[in-house]
């Protein structure tokens, strides 16, 4: 699947268009379990992983009717709190800090089923803090209260946290960038993710234009 995101000035109205084409792709709730975990995770920055994340989360909510958990794990450069128009902390960064806890940091928004952690004060991760038990807690709980976790995550390639935080993560989105990432970028970035025993159920080129390069059609076809 793939689609051209606007800017969200207005989070729940300037983006029907790229929320109808993501939800609708990931099935009926029915044929998952409570808590299904979703990450979106590109090769790249400014592959506009948090957009789409969020498009999937506000369409889950309002369309499919379930609770939704929406967790922006990019602690280097956050941006949703920005799009949603939400105080940008406490925040994950502040929980992996001792700072705060979910319940605290956990806010809720104007659609209906949808709450988010946002990331928090911006700041470079703390060696082995995504590796911490706290933060497996954290993200078991959230799990629990809602029938989707939507993770937003760092780029791959740059962020070796992101790797860490696709083990908890049973399946994630692969967001490329059009004219951008390469062939070489994508295959690398897709062996990341399975060898972190995430399963790939999507590949989404973002800003794309109607002359799709034929590597990104057999990428996406395929084994």
């Amino acid at each position: 699947m793939s689609m051209l995101p606007r800017p969200v000035e207005d989070p729940f109205d300037q983006v029907s268009e790229t929320i109808n084409h993501i939800w609708a792709n990931l099935g009926d709730p029915a044929d998952h379990g409570a808590g299904l975990r979703i990450a979106f995770v590109a090769p790249e920055p400014q592959s506009g992983t948090t957009t789409l994340a969020a498009c999937t989360a506000i369409g889950l909510a309002q369309h499919l009717r379930q609770d939704v958990t929406l967790i922006e794990a990019n602690i280097r450069t956050p941006a949703l709190a920005r799009y949603m128009r939400l105080a940008p902390s406490p925040g994950l960064a502040e929980i992996l800090h001792g700072e705060s806890t979910l319940d605290e940091a956990l806010m809720p928004t104007g659609v209906a089923g949808l709450q988010i952690l946002p990331a928090g004060t911006p700041r470079t991760p703390i060696p082995g803090e995504f590796a911490a038990p706290s933060l497996l807690s954290s993200f078991n709980l959230a799990a629990r209260l809602c029938r989707y976790l939507i993770l937003d995550l760092p780029p791959i390639l740059t962020c070796p946290e992101a790797r860490l935080l696709l083990r908890h993560a049973g399946k994630s989105v692969l967001v490329l960038r059009s004219r951008q990432t390469s062939h070489r970028t994508a295959k690398k970035a897709a062996r990341l993710v399975t060898n972190s025993q995430s399963e790939i159920i999507g590949t989404v080129l973002n800003r794309h234009r109607p002359d799709v390069p034929a590597w990104f059609r057999r990428f996406t076809t395929e084994d």
